[in-house]
């Protein structure tokens, strides 16, 4: 019984788990517009989503250069998961952002957190 349990508890987890080029692929798409640079806006989603509350377990923001000239990459994981992935790009004076959330994730509003002030 115990290792029905455990087959099952597993096979949950990696359901909901995604790589990032999953997550471009399935994950629930927003977009948005920031007048900071796209490191800056970058720097801002990683942070504010850091400080999601209602998040069970604490969620680690990272950014990175992205996949195209200019652009940054940000990574929002828990130690089980990755829920979000945002490409930010230059754009004019500012930066466009594209984020794909995890589509099965409780925090349903973690993308409008993420931008907020950015």
């Amino acid at each position: 019984m115990r290792r029905i349990l455990l087959i099952a508890l597993i096979a949950g987890t990696t359901a909901c788990t995604f790589t990032p080029t999953e997550l471009r692929q399935t994950g629930d798409k927003h977009t948005y517009r920031s007048e900071r640079s796209p490191r800056d806006a970058a720097q801002c989603l990683a942070r504010n989503a850091e400080a999601y509350e209602p998040a069970e377990r604490k969620l680690h923001g990272e950014w990175r250069d992205g996949l195209s000239a200019g652009s940054v990459e940000v990574l929002v994981r828990s130690t089980v998961t990755t829920f979000v992935v945002a490409d930010v790009s230059p754009m004019g004076t500012g930066s466009a952002i594209t984020v794909w959330q995890n589509p099965v994730m409780v925090y349903q509003d973690l993308h409008a957190m993420m931008i907020k002030g950015c």
